[in-house]
């Protein structure tokens, strides 16, 4: 109660008549009085998880209508992005805010999804943009589902299954098969695939978080890459990659944006989620190019 009332230049009494007042107001005790300060309740944790993050909205909107945002001499956000997601949407939604803040600076972070969830939580980061992590992992974090995606196949054009007449899994298994690292999560959606798929065992496997190294085995031989979709769409479009006509519709994965779920964001982040789910609508707009592709 002493450190609350510091922080807002007010009287411990009257902190405390203001805490009451709120009670009497909601019905509920928030707070639980022990010997080490106070403990909030159920009702306190909800109160918290949308009372601050709506008082952060509200003093955006202060800002811009009074155009104090406008004066801000830099813009600054620390993104963590899953490697796999990068190439998607959030180098669009930067140059969205590059068009409307002429001096900005933000800082792109990579790597696992615990890692990055991790870095989240100690305020390291002000957003994550990956795929809809385990429960287990959300202490403290909220969610946003943006868009979903499945995995595909790829191989390089002239492939011989492309002349396949009823291909299935089983006959891309016969192929050197790219998969991502084994304690990635992507990758433990690709194995549960395969499984409910009836592919057990893996005669011709390669394993790689490269990019570049997948498309040069793709280059080079009979590989077939199986991946997320947003990665590898540039290369289809463009003729180096073609999609095998595998049904992956049931291996849809959420992507979305994951924050701090006590702590108000800044105009600046806000900006920057407004901007990726600005993205994110024109994604799900063309989201039925991977059958366009394998129609053609």
């Amino acid at each position: 109660m002493q450190s609350a009332a510091r922080s807002l230049a007010r009287t411990p009494p009257a902190i405390s008549k203001a805490l009451n007042e709120l009670e009497d107001l909601i019905g509920k005790e928030l707070f639980r009085r022990t010997r080490r300060g106070l403990v909030p309740t159920e009702a306190g944790d909800q109160l918290t998880r949308h009372l601050v993050p709506s008082l952060g909205m509200l003093g955006v909107g202060l800002d811009l209508a009074s155009g104090r945002d406008r004066q801000m001499n830099s813009f600054r956000v620390r993104i963590g992005i899953l490697p796999t997601v990068a190439s998607a949407v959030v180098p669009l939604a930067i140059q969205d805010v590059r068009m409307r803040h002429p001096k900005f600076s933000i800082r792109i972070c990579s790597g696992t999804n615990v890692v990055l969830l991790n870095q989240l939580r100690e305020g390291d980061l002000d957003l994550v943009v990956g795929r809809l992590p385990d429960p287990a992992t959300m202490f403290g974090l909220t969610f946003e589902a943006l868009y979903s995606e499945p995995l595909v196949f790829a191989a390089r054009p002239d492939h011989p299954l492309l002349l396949h007449p009823s291909l299935c899994v089983a006959d891309c298994a016969a192929y050197p098969l790219i998969l991502p690292l084994p304690d990635s999560t992507f990758r433990r959606s690709v194995e549960s695939f395969l499984l409910q798929s009836g592919i057990r065992d893996l005669p011709m496997l390669i394993e790689t978080s490269s990019e570049l190294f997948s498309r040069a085995l793709i280059d080079f031989g009979d590989a077939i890459w199986v991946y997320q979709m947003s990665v590898i769409r540039r290369d289809v479009l463009e003729r180096r990659l073609a999609l095998l006509p595998v049904d992956t519709s049931a291996t849809n994965i959420a992507i979305g944006i994951s924050v701090r779920a006590d702590v108000a964001l800044r105009g600046n982040t806000l900006a920057v989620m407004n901007a990726i789910r600005h993205q994110a609508h024109s994604w799900r707009s063309s989201a039925d190019w991977p059958a366009q592709m394998t129609s053609d």
